[in-house]
């Protein structure tokens, strides 16, 4: 699965460890509380976001990286993740490689897809 994702130029991003998921449902908790106006804001933030993953092709599992998106992002491919990738190199640069059909992209996504999947199973192992 992670090898067939880095065909695709896909970086995998789905949560691994159950914090991962208890803090975003914190996030919700805390947005409760918020007021109406703030509850809007959110709102459309979320609509933005999901019409930009419609068309960037991403969705909640993993970054499409052939998007055009993603040609001046500077973050790594996935906040918080120990990866070499992750570590030194940015979305920007493995788009860059995929558009110039270039080797070390799929060489970068799968390392950091590889990494991900088995911190995945690690955690499931753990549980």
């Amino acid at each position: 699965f992670a090898h067939v994702m880095t065909l695709a130029g896909r970086a995998l991003r789905f949560p691994v460890d159950a914090k991962d998921v208890e803090e975003k449902g914190k996030d919700a908790k805390t947005r409760t509380g918020a007021s109406k106006k703030r509850r809007r804001d959110d709102a459309d933030d979320d609509e933005t976001q999901r019409d930009s993953s419609l068309f960037s092709g991403s969705d909640a599992f993993s970054l499409n990286l052939w998007s055009l998106k993603y040609r001046t992002d500077t973050r790594p491919l996935l906040e918080n993740c120990a990866c070499h990738t992750c570590a030194h190199h940015t979305r920007a640069y493995v788009h860059h490689l995929l558009q110039c059909r270039e080797m070390t992209a799929s060489v970068l996504l799968d390392a950091h897809n590889q990494f991900h999947f088995l911190r995945f199973f690690a955690a499931a192992r753990e549980a």
